[in-house]
């Protein structure tokens, strides 16, 4: 009988496998056609979890089968009786599964609002995990999945429910984002104004300026990761963090970097997370990089004050969720 673990339990075990860099079992591609109609027992649903080392309540699975739903304590079922589209599940063993990354989003994409679940990508698409056992709410991780793959994956799963506000959510995202900070900053700054962002273009997050000789100078690296760059504009948005960015090495190391940055031709603009956090100062941001990328931003009032400070309260209130699971 089968274990399909999917939503929230699923992103559990993605996040578990990316940032402890295994998994008790080994991932491997199915071509699971339909969820079985067999249905595992609750105890050995629970017990597979703990083998996995995933605490979390409920814990969702799916069925093939209105009538495979039970009330067992502790475990949340969904029913999806249509045929599964290419790359759905992944096999565990032989009779355990988890939905992979790209149906797990499309499947959470049914109960997330566009801000949550845009902001949920540029996790699943970039370079961290959200982790209460780090101090910093994140670990480093590899990308779940690349925009453009998850992008194919939905043109398979055209009709299936949750597709659709997945679909809209990737127009939104970028690939690469290191930290929260930076998944939010690029949201803060791209998104369009009728949700509260800036509607500026899109930025290459963490993006390789290849050094070695600038200008006559001899450089004493070969290359440089910049948070956010605009290449063809040579503009550089660095991202200072108020914990990592401190102490007088830090400051020489960011100000040698900095050289390096304007060597190569790149104005290069900082901003602080006290910046981040407040409208004015990240409205001047904005218009300053509008400006430097040679575009408009629209000054008329539309209730944008409101909209950003809508965009700002949901994004604190999912830094804080994940701080404290």
């Amino acid at each position: 009988m089968a274990i399909i673990l999917t939503d929230e339990t699923a992103l559990a075990f993605w996040r578990h496998s990316g940032i402890t860099g295994s998994s008790l079992f080994e991932t491997r591609p199915c071509r699971l056609a339909r969820v079985p109609s067999k249905v595992a027992p609750a105890s050995d649903i629970t017990a597979a979890c703990e083998q996995l080392c995933l605490d979390v309540e409920p814990i969702d699975v799916l069925v093939g089968r209105k009538c495979d739903v039970h009330h067992s304590k502790g475990i949340s079922y969904s029913v999806f009786s249509g045929s599964l589209p290419s790359q759905s599940v992944c096999r565990l063993d032989s009779d355990m599964y988890v939905t992979s990354p790209k149906f797990t989003f499309v499947r959470l994409a049914r109960r997330m609002t566009p801000v949550q679940l845009i902001r949920l990508g540029y996790e699943m698409a970039g370079g961290f995990a959200s982790n209460r056992s780090d101090a910093r709410g994140f670990s480093k991780c590899p990308a779940m999945f690349s925009i453009k793959e998850l992008a194919s994956f939905l043109d398979h799963a055209k009709g299936v429910q949750g597709s659709g506000p997945a679909r809209q959510a990737a127009k939104h995202m970028l690939d690469n984002a290191a930290s929260p900070m930076e998944a939010e900053l690029a949201m803060i700054l791209t998104l369009p104004r009728r949700m509260g962002g800036y509607g500026l273009p899109k930025p290459e997050l963490n993006y390789r300026l290849d050094l070695g000789t600038a200008n006559g100078f001899v450089l004493s690296r070969t290359s440089i990761i910049v948070d956010l760059a605009w290449p063809e504009r040579k503009l550089v948005l660095e991202y200072d963090s108020d914990q990592f960015h401190t102490g007088p090495e830090k400051i020489a190391a960011d100000s040698e970097r900095r050289n390096d940055i304007e060597l190569l031709g790149y104005d290069v603009q900082t901003v602080t997370n006290k910046e981040v956090s407040s409208i004015g100062k990240t409205d001047k941001i904005a218009k300053s990089v509008a400006s430097k990328l040679g575009v408009r931003i629209r000054n008329e009032g539309d209730g944008f004050l409101g909209k950003q400070v809508e965009l700002r309260r949901a994004l604190v209130e999912l830094r804080s969720s994940h701080e404290s699971e």
